[in-house]
């Protein structure tokens, strides 16, 4: 086995000496670095943590410098990340929020009251550009309440209005903008939030069917058309 050259630390040793606070700590007290001696970097953990800290405007100034003009090709690159580990991605954030539930809870109220006509806006403008998508968080949150089993995504729902072709499940009209999502087994009835349960209907059929299951809601067209 060759000896080490000056300035370098033989491969087996497990301490190294900081070049910035020039204590000699073990090899994992220093970050890893393909290139540094030992596969370490040559300042020590709480070195490089206590340089940030000094740095922290300057850093927070470049970072946004960065991220403003790389916005679009960090969005894609994040956009396309979640897509391909969405299950993964799903599962983090929900053990994140169970884990810090309180605290997020308390900052999102803290920023609700110092923003609150901000965000009344910015809610009231969503809400106008994406109706469709208030109206499945509210059927979403209905079955919550309601305790029903299942669950289903839009691309569930694209798939059903599609085999529907574009028509009323009970009265075959055209469908349009205005559609309502109905549960062929009422919520109240007992019927489950899987896709296998829902259907799509004019206002019309879905107000006058309201918690009738299909039999009883033919029914009772069949009487008020005598």
């Amino acid at each position: 086995m060759s000896l080490p050259q000056p300035g370098q630390l033989p491969l087996f040793t497990l301490e190294k000496t900081c070049t910035a606070c020039l204590n000699t700590k073990s090899l994992e007290s220093f970050d890893r670095q393909l290139l540094g001696a030992c596969g370490r970097r040559s300042t020590c953990k709480t070195c490089r943590a206590l340089e940030r800290l000094r740095n922290r405007d300057v850093n927070r100034a470049y970072q946004k410098l960065w991220y403003d003009a790389h916005k679009d090709q960090v969005k894609a690159r994040v956009r396309a990340w979640h897509w391909a580990h969405r299950d993964k991605s799903l599962r983090a954030s929900q053990e994140y929020y169970r884990s810090h539930k309180d605290h997020l809870n308390a900052l999102n109220r803290m920023y609700w009251l110092n923003h609150r006509e901000q965000v009344r806006t910015m809610h009231q403008r969503y809400y106008r550009n994406n109706p469709h998508l208030f109206r499945l968080h509210r059927l979403k949150r209905r079955a919550r309440e309601a305790q029903a089993e299942g669950f289903w995504t839009v691309a569930d729902l694209e798939a059903i209005l599609s085999r529907q072709q574009g028509l009323c499940a009970y009265c075959a009209c055209k469908l349009q903008s205005d559609m309502h999502m109905d549960h062929i087994i009422p919520l109240a009835r007992g019927g489950s939030n899987w896709p296998s349960n829902l259907t799509f209907s004019c206002p019309y059929c879905n107000r006058s069917k309201n918690a009738k299951t299909p039999e009883e809601f033919y029914a009772y067209r069949a009487r008020i058309a005598l």
